[in-house]
């Protein structure tokens, strides 16, 4: 996969400024995203939607530079927690996305298509289906009769 981009299991979450620092709000889940290193973007692989990407690779860097995408109460993608070993996405969906990044495809902003309630929302309805959908693939076996 190109350098420039990156697929990994990420928080898009508001952030807060507390104090003198910044806390990422922990309610929301982890989600994959292709990350775009060169625009700073995120891209949730299941919703498509585009988030600012905050850098968090040294804290200098993040009290000089990337602490100004924090803006109100909108979610960033912040704190990168797996790699691309991982299997929990969809991996022709990431390679899909990173075909359109690298054809300049606009993706919609997230924080324009749902509110933080909304999309917290939808993530527990997500959740819910995706175990629904597990319990339904669990067989059970008996006994074999002679």
């Amino acid at each position: 996969m190109d350098e420039r981009f990156n697929v990994c299991e990420i928080h898009v979450c508001p952030v807060y400024k507390v104090g003198n620092s910044f806390k990422p709000d922990r309610e929301y889940p982890t989600r994959y995203c292709v990350v775009d290193e060169e625009r700073e973007i995120a891209i949730d692989i299941k919703t498509k939607l585009k988030y600012d990407y905050v850098k968090t690779m040294s804290h200098l860097y993040f009290i000089s530079q990337s602490y100004k995408k924090i803006k109100g109460d909108n979610r960033v993608a912040i704190l990168p927690y797996a790699s691309l070993l991982s299997d929990g996405y969809d991996r022709s969906e990431a390679i899909s996305i990173i075909e359109q990044l690298k054809n300049n495809v606009e993706f919609q902003d997230g924080n324009e298509v749902y509110d933080n309630k909304s999309y917290l929302e939808y993530l527990k309805e997500e959740t819910l289906k995706e175990s629904q959908n597990n319990k339904n693939k669990i067989k059970i076996f008996g006994k074999r009769k002679k």
